[in-house]
Parts: structure tokens; sequence; C-alpha cells
């Protein structure tokens, strides 16, 4: 992961790269750059870079991921209101942005989209 400082206590992260063919120029465009800096900056001093999700359980783990709420696929990837709306963006920490994909943790576990263990019945 690189972590960078930037003005005003901004963090740019660059964790694993999770996007798919159709959204890796979305994700090098100078826009999206913009917006996830912009972001970044507008969160709340006491909480900013830290993963959301963990700050609300009262963890202070750093964000690395900003993820869209709202799966981007390629019939909205043009679409600002989704790529570039911050109502749509949420920080994550990388263990919460796989749980969000229903992604394998280091540990082995799968998550569902509530962030629950899938328990895989025996047999």
């Amino acid at each position: 992961m690189i972590i960078r400082h930037l003005k005003n206590d901004v963090y740019f992260f660059g964790g694993k790269n999770m996007a798919k063919a159709f959204a890796k120029p979305f994700y090098n465009s100078k826009k999206w750059k913009q917006c996830r800096t912009r972001y970044i900056q507008l969160m709340p001093k006491h909480k900013r870079g830290l993963c959301e999700k963990c700050y609300a359980k009262g963890e202070h783990v750093l964000g690395e991921e900003l993820h869209h709420k709202i799966q981007l696929t390629p019939k909205n990837i043009n679409d600002a209101s989704i790529t570039l709306n911050h109502d749509n963006l949420i920080l994550l920490c990388y263990e919460c942005h796989k749980r969000e994909h229903g992604m394998r943790n280091d540990r082995g576990y799968q998550y569902d989209s509530d962030g629950n263990i899938i328990i895989k019945k025996q047999g």
C-alpha cells in the first residue's frame, strides 16, 4: 500500500487494485482523482483518512479504498451522478472493502453483503 501525505492532512491511498477492465480508465482519470481528493478533504478532521465503517464501531483503522456504494458497471461508468457523487462513496479499510464485495479475507473467510461470515455446509 502506498500512502503519501498531501496538503491539509489529506492522504491518497493505493491499496490492492480491484478495478475491472472497463473501469480502469475511469479510475486513472483526472476527474476521479480530483473527486477522491475532495472527498477525503471534506471528511471531518477528527476522522479524516479513517475507515468509515470501523470508525462507526469505535475503531481507528486507516482507510485504503474509496468504495462506490452503487457498484460501477459498464452501463453506469459514464454517469457522474454515480461515479463522482460523494453520497455514493465511502472510505473503507482493506478488510471492510473486501466484505463489501463478498471477497475472502486473509484468513479465508468469506462475507455476505451485510458483513456476516458465510458458513459453508459440510458434506
